[in-house]
């Protein structure tokens, strides 16, 4: 596997502020995260195009489901997985034909499982998002908040703007520290629940938060380092800043 191209700080930039998103294997079940990626950007009031995409078509919240993502009727920025494993392949296909410039995956059953059948399937994905020039989040992994942007992944997660920036691997601890931090007087500016870190890791994020003029004080929670030299570096020249 050939070693990645690391992001510059306009990639992960645009991620945080797409102008567009789409929510594949959205649901108008209410108990399913398809539903939820969809309400929460309402909720948190973002202003681009959200388009949720199901093979059943029909009406989420309001909004006419595309049954593929070729049918979305817009540009996409940004896509949001909520799909079984077994598919995601073909939609890294599907993104690349709408010029998809990042893409997250809720979706998991991949390396985490430790089978190996899931590893070589994640090293499918890391070969064909390479090819296709595509970022990725996750996988495993539930995504992005911005509240000045009207991006989250829940709708009881921190609806105020502040300077704290912070990195996840766990998306559930990263919930709790954004909903039960704010009667605590923590605000956010930015952070990010990154799973398996296939693409963008602990040493991305950290690098963009050093440099991001909303960000006074980066926090993170990391259960693994992809590369510990490059990690150690980062550390310190973020730690000169913020």
């Amino acid at each position: 596997m050939t070693p990645k191209k690391h992001p510059t700080f306009k990639e992960i930039d645009a991620i945080f502020r797409p102008r567009s998103v789409a929510v594949v294997g959205a649901s108008a079940n209410p108990d399913t995260p398809g539903y939820d990626y969809v309400a929460s950007m309402q909720e948190f009031g973002f202003s681009g195009a959200i388009y949720p995409v199901n093979p059943k078509g029909g009406e989420i919240l309001g909004l006419a489901v595309a049954k593929s993502l070729a049918e979305v009727p817009g540009d996409v920025d940004y896509v949001i997985s909520c799909i079984p494993s077994d598919y995601i392949l073909d939609l890294v296909g599907q993104a690349v034909q709408r010029n998809v410039k990042a893409m997250q995956l809720f979706t998991g059953r991949f390396s985490e499982t430790g089978r190996e059948e899931d590893v070589e399937l994640e090293g499918r994905l890391r070969e064909a998002i390479d090819k296709a020039g595509i970022r990725l989040i996750g996988p495993n992994c539930m995504g992005v908040l911005n509240p000045a942007h009207g991006m989250s992944f829940r709708r009881d997660m921190s609806h105020q703007a502040g300077g704290v920036g912070f990195l996840s691997q766990s998306g559930n601890l990263l919930f709790e520290i954004t909903h039960f931090g704010e009667p605590r007087g923590l605000r956010f500016s930015k952070a990010v629940s990154y799973g398996n870190a296939l693409d963008l890791d602990e040493t991305d994020f950290i690098e963009y938060f050093a440099r991001d003029p909303e960000t006074k004080v980066i926090g993170a929670y990391v259960e693994g380092v992809r590369d510990g030299r490059r990690f150690l570096a980062a550390l310190k020249r973020a730690s000169a800043k913020k």
